[in-house]
């Protein structure tokens, strides 16, 4: 045949390619969009998806693919969740804490168990606990309200003001996008604890400023009294003494909030 654009004859004759030998369930199939395809889509099937369509195939360890539960394991985590709801209800948060662990083996996929979870652990002041089991919900589930209730509070607990902050400015613009009585509450909520956040965080800041002073004036006594003792001014060396040891107990604070 003759190419009509470049002049130049060519030939068309049939090409036959080897057959590939591929196991397709341990390839991850993603189509140009994104979209990752069921792992049942064979290569032979890919060669008549339209142009559009077309895939690139990755290869993955293992195609993941999220358990879907059964009635029974509802109904059975839903039991197990009113049960710990009672004991919470009782404050025997140890065995609320204990249904609602079972009722997540049921259904790990349930932000409302990790939440209830995570608050039964706040009454504990299992605060580490509680803000893991939060985060989890939140990942769950990024417009559960409660969760970044939870998780606020928790960071609170282990002494992280900031990140307790952001939780609450989260947890307020879900609250913020709905008009249902619980949200206005909850915003209100919100607000209240962003504006104690920020006060312990300036408070903070505040305090470490005291400390880096008071180290500053502690270093500075002990040249002073280096400088006194050397010149033989020992009546001054021991007022000078007096002094530093007025500041030893604030020193002592700095020093253990510096290892923690």
């Amino acid at each position: 045949e003759m190419d009509c654009v470049t002049g130049v004859q060519t030939c068309a004759l049939p090409i036959s390619f080897p057959k590939a030998d591929v196991d397709v369930t341990k390839y991850q199939l993603t189509k140009s969009n994104g979209r990752v395809l069921d792992p049942s889509q064979t290569l032979a099937k890919a060669s008549i998806i339209p142009k559009e369509d077309l895939f690139v195939i990755s290869k993955s360890s293992s195609v993941h693919r999220k358990p879907v539960p059964s009635e029974d394991d509802k109904k059975n985590a839903d039991n197990l969740k009113q049960k710990g709801n009672a004991e919470m209800a009782k404050k025997s948060y140890k065995k609320a804490i204990q249904y609602y662990s079972d009722a997540i083996k049921l259904l790990p996929e349930n932000a409302i168990l990790f939440s209830n979870r995570s608050q039964a652990n706040l009454n504990l002041k299992n605060y580490q606990a509680a803000l893991d089991d939060s985060n989890k919900a939140i990942k769950l589930d990024s417009t559960f309200a409660k969760a970044y209730l939870r998780a606020g509070k928790a960071a609170m607990g282990v002494g992280d003001a900031n990140s307790a902050k952001s939780f609450f400015v989260r947890g307020l613009r879900v609250t913020d996008s709905k008009n249902d009585k619980l949200s206005k509450t909850m915003s209100k909520e919100f607000r209240k604890l962003i504006d104690e956040c920020q006060m312990a965080i300036e408070n903070q800041s505040t305090a470490q400023e005291r400390e880096k002073a008071v180290v500053a004036e502690f270093q500075k006594s002990i040249e002073q009294i280096k400088d006194l003792f050397s010149r033989g001014k020992l009546k001054e060396t021991a007022q000078q003494c007096e002094q530093i040891l007025k500041l030893i107990p604030e020193i002592g604070r700095a020093s253990c909030r510096e290892r923690v």
